[in-house]
């Protein structure tokens, strides 16, 4: 498996229990990128149709993880809202009727009573999804590479992939002057997925990292946020939810990028 993020390292977790299984991350720790920069968001209305009905049947696993997987839940309840303004009021029937099982058109004085810093001329449609949730990242990470230890599998870190190919059956793998064979590999290096792919000569399948910049900022002076719900645009312009006592926001950006140890940069934070 190509990559140490929870995508990989998930994918180890599984397959360990019936395979002999390597794992090779580039970086010097596990979920050193994508892993841990999440607004930590499950949500069952996000994504194309099969991203929707993969996460929703997720949630048992989430809700019901194995014996000693976590420590502590995996999920906190929190609901989400998508709001629009009076010119794209259709996004708003669009979201509903793609996700008919798990969102409902909401008032907008009930968008207000849960979200109450929003100015009350700028949004005039609104939907809830009353069964998201935060996810802890960590606590689900760590639940996955503790199940992946447990089933063997070896975890190699600086081990940056430097050919790919296949010989016979197998897949010959060099990485950081090593060698590695085996009958499957897992593409699994997230933004560096579409460069792997090009190694093994199957090219990049379209895949294009993106940059997006979320930024933490302070709560309104003498306001208690942690009971506000996430909030997101139909347009897709901005989202925001409360993190920590503060409020993690980002205006949804989607800048190209070569893939990299992405840092945000100083004029989006501004």
């Amino acid at each position: 498996i190509i990559g140490g993020g929870i995508a990989g390292v998930s994918a180890a977790a599984m397959l360990g229990a019936a395979r002999r299984v390597v794992l090779l991350e580039r970086e010097s720790m596990l979920a050193a990128h994508t892993t841990g920069r999440s607004a930590a968001v499950f949500t069952e209305t996000y994504g194309n149709a099969t991203v929707r009905k993969l996460t929703a049947e997720s949630r048992p696993f989430y809700e019901h993880p194995p014996e000693g997987f976590a420590d502590r839940p995996l999920l906190h309840h929190r609901p989400s809202l998508m709001v629009a303004r009076e010119e794209e009021a259709g996004l708003i029937d669009t979201f509903v009727s793609e996700n008919p099982a798990f969102a409902s058109p909401i008032a907008m004085k009930d968008v207000y009573a849960h979200v109450p810093i929003l100015r009350e001329s700028v949004f005039a449609r609104a939907a809830v999804e009353p069964n998201s949730a935060d996810i802890d990242v960590h606590g689900l990470f760590e639940g996955y590479r503790r199940m992946a230890v447990r089933n063997g599998v070896e975890f190699v870190t600086n081990a940056e992939v430097q050919s790919l190919g296949k010989d016979g059956g197998d897949w010959i793998v060099t990485a950081s002057g090593e060698r590695y064979a085996a009958p499957v590999a897992v593409n699994a290096a997230g933004a560096w997925a579409g460069a792997i792919g090009e190694l093994a000569g199957l090219g990049n399948r379209g895949l294009q990292p993106m940059r997006r910049t979320a930024i933490m900022i302070d709560a309104p002076q003498g306001t208690d946020v942690s009971s506000w719900w996430f909030l997101n645009e139909a347009a897709e312009r901005f989202y925001f939810k409360p993190d920590a006592g503060q409020i993690l926001a980002s205006l949804a950006d989607e800048t190209p990028s070569d893939p990299c140890d992405a840092q945000p940069e100083e004029i989006d934070v501004a």
